[in-house]
């Protein structure tokens, strides 16, 4: 199927069927967000954050695995850079080394 991208944040339930725990998305109020869906169901999360007044930022992105291979990591990255700068909040979006 087509993975369609959207600004939000998922759900509890959708978070815990990424594998990350219940609770998570609360304790890490995020600046910018992107799901990423394969119809209905969630396969990845991403967000970056604002960390302190220095302009440093953290970026998490998360993809299920069987969907690993698909470059939803990649377009989560480009899609919370758009929305950084369109916001004026330029970040370091989760750096590749």
């Amino acid at each position: 199927m087509i993975i369609a991208y959207e600004y939000s944040t998922p759900t509890n339930e959708q978070m815990t069927r990424l594998g990350w725990p219940a609770g998570h998305i609360q304790q890490s109020i995020s600046d910018v967000s992107v799901v990423a869906y394969d119809g209905e169901e969630p396969v990845g999360f991403g967000y970056v954050t604002a960390t302190d007044g220095t302009g440093a930022s953290s970026c998490c992105i998360q993809v299920h695995p069987d969907y690993a291979a698909r470059q939803i990591d990649a377009n989560i990255r480009k899609l919370l850079l758009v929305r950084s700068m369109k916001m004026k909040q330029p970040q370091a979006v989760c750096e590749v080394s």
